[in-house]
C-alpha cells in the first residue's frame, strides 16, 4: 500500500520539475534510495535478525516510515503540472488516460519488460540469502555483510549509471532509452551461470554484483519511457498503470523459485535452490530483453 501510493506521484513530481533531457538522471537519483536502503537492511537487518529475530528486524525498518510520512506531508511542495514542459495543463479523465496508454505499444512492452525483470528480481532478492546459507553453509550475518556489497553497492552504482547514460544518449535519439535496457539486460544474463554454479561462495557473491549492476541500469530509462509516452496530463496515472502491470507479472517471482526448488530437490538435493534461481534468472532476463527491444521499435511514434 505504501509503495503503491508513493511511486506514481513521486515520478510525476520529478517529471514536472525536470525537462526530458535531464529526467532520466533525476529519476535515477530518486531510485538510489532503494539500494541505499538495501545496504542498511542487509548489514543492520542481518545483525538484528541474528540477535533478536526477524520480527524485530521488520519493526525496526517499518516504524521510521511513519516519521518520513509526516516530514513529506509537511515539507514536500507540489510543482505546477507540466512545469518542466513550459505548459500549465489540466487533468485528464481516467478512461481517456488508460485508452491512450494501452494504445501505445512502447508503453505496454516497457511495462511488461519491467514486470518480467521484477519477477526475476523479487525471486533473486527473496532467495539468494537462503541459497548461500543452505548450499554454501554461510551464516546469516556473513551473508548479510557480503550481499550488502554485492547487491546494495552494485545496485547503487548501476541505478546512477542508468540515469547518466539515459541523459547522455537519449537526447540524440529517443530509441536509446529502450536500447540501453536491451544492452544491459542481455549483457547481465550470462553471469548468472557463474553465480549459481561456482563452488566458492565469496567468488559467486562478488560475481553477482556484475549482473545486478548491469540489470538495474534499465531502471531510469524505462521510467523515462513511461513518463514520455504519457505526457504531462497523465504522468501519475501512467506510473500507476505501469506498476499494476509490473506487480501482476512479478508477484509470483519468489513463489516460483520456491516451487522450482521443491521440484528439483529429488534430483539435486541441497543444490536445488541454486538451480531454481538459475532457471528463473536466465529465462526471465532474456524474456525481458525481448520486450525492451519491441518497445524500441515504436517509441518514436508513440511519443509523437
Amino acid at each position: 500500500v505504501g509503495e503503491a501510493g508513493a511511486t506514481p506521484p513521486s515520478h510525476a513530481i520529478i517529471a514536472d520539475l525536470y525537462p526530458k533531457a535531464r529526467r532520466a538522471g533525476a529519476i535515477a537519483v530518486y531510485a538510489l534510495g532503494s539500494p541505499a536502503g538495501m545496504i542498511v537492511a542487509y548489514l543492520i537487518g542481518a545483525w538484528i535478525t541474528e540477535h533478536w529475530g526477524w520480527r524485530a528486524a521488520l519493526f525496526a525498518f517499518g516504524l521510521p516510515g511513519l516519521i518520513f510520512a509526516v516530514i513529506l506531508w509537511r515539507m514536500l511542495p507540489d510543482p505546477p503540472r507540466g512545469h518542466s514542459d513550459g505548459d500549465a495543463v489540466t487533468a485528464v479523465k481516467l478512461t481517456e488516460a488508460l485508452k491512450h496508454l494501452i494504445g501505445r505499444p512502447a508503453f505496454v512492452h516497457n511495462a511488461v519488460a519491467s514486470g518480467v525483470f521484477a519477477f526475476l528480481w523479487f525471486g533473486l532478492l527473496s532467495w539468494t540469502p537462503s541459497f548461500f546459507t543452505r548450499t554454501h553453509g554461510m551464516s546469516i550475518g556473513e551473508v548479510g555483510a557480503w550481499l550488502a556489497l554485492a547487491l546494495g553497492v552494485a545496485q547503487l552504482i548501476g541505478s546512477w549509471l542508468g540515469g547518466v547514460f539515459g541523459d547522455r544518449l537519449g537526447p540524440r535519439n529517443v530509441r536509446w532509452y529502450p536500447w540501453i535496457c536491451v544492452i544491459v539486460m542481455a549483457a547481465s544474463t550470462p553471469f548468472y551461470l557463474i553465480v549459481f554454479l561456482w563452488p566458492e561462495p565469496r567468488v559467486a557473491i562478488l560475481v553477482l554484483s556484475i549482473p545486478v549492476c548491469l540489470s538495474v541500469m534499465q531502471g531510469a530509462p524505462q521510467h523515462w519511457i513511461t513518463q514520455a509516452v504519457a505526457g504531462p496530463r497523465m504522468r501519475a496515472t501512467a506510473t500507476a498503470l505501469y506498476l499494476m502491470i509490473v506487480n501482476v507479472i512479478s508477484g509470483f517471482g519468489a513463489q516460483t523459485v520456491g516451487l522450482l526448488s521443491d521440484l528439483f530437490a529429488p534430483l539435486y538435493g541441497v543444490k536445488s535452490l541454486g538451480y531454481a534461481l538459475l532457471a528463473v534468472c536466465l529465462v526471465f532476463s532474456v524474456w525481458s530483453t525481448v520486450h525492451y527491444w519491441l518497445s524500441a521499435r515504436t517509441i518514436e511514434r508513440d511519443i509523437a
